[in-house]
């Protein structure tokens, strides 16, 4: 075996020479670099950076569960929808304004004589223009403060009694509602 082994032999010393003069010429080996600004890192300095990244990375690396947020989305959502209605009821009922019950003061309703066949005129050139109809019939005739309100109907062919209210504000018409339908707001 030994005869075997007596060809392959390392010779250290050799080996030890070849060695240091590979590092000499190492260092003759002059590295350029491009960016002016670079910095060269050791590779134990790179690995150790490298280390804090991944390191920094899984400890700030919050896994959330999706159902979690979900939930979380949905309350939240419910919760501004509530608040958004409280808010809109409270402003409505602000909104809505105190009459003291002392200031009612009983009117009449009724029309004199003179006034009813000035309204009904009124009412019956009104309808008339909208509608173009030529017989309209006026049932009924009150009057609140300044306000004249009359309802009635008038024929139409093929279809029969159409009803209309009309609305009068100091002799004009202010509004004229037919079949759900207002023709003057």
């Amino acid at each position: 075996m030994r005869k075997s082994n007596a060809d392959n032999t390392i010779l250290f010393i050799e080996k030890k020479k070849e060695f240091e003069n590979s590092k000499d010429n190492q260092n003759d080996h002059k590295i350029t670099i491009k960016d002016k600004n670079a910095e060269i890192i050791s590779l134990s300095s790179y690995k150790r950076l490298k280390f804090k990244r991944n390191h920094f990375k899984k400890e700030h690396n919050i896994n959330i569960d999706k159902s979690k947020l979900k939930k979380r989305a949905f309350f939240i959502i419910i919760l501004v929808l509530f608040l958004l209605i409280l808010a809109s009821t409270v402003l409505k009922q602000n909104s809505y304004s105190e009459v003291p019950s002392n200031k009612f003061v009983a009117q009449s309703s009724e029309i004199n004589k003179s006034d009813t066949s000035a309204y009904k005129s009124i009412i019956k050139r009104v309808v008339g223009k909208y509608t173009n109809a030529n017989t309209i019939s006026i049932s009924e005739l009150h009057k609140n403060g300044n306000l004249v309100y009359a309802q009635g109907y008038f024929n139409v062919p093929n279809e029969g009694k159409v009803n209309y209210d009309l609305i009068l504000q100091n002799n004009s018409p202010t509004s004229l509602i037919i079949n759900g339908n207002e023709y003057i707001k």
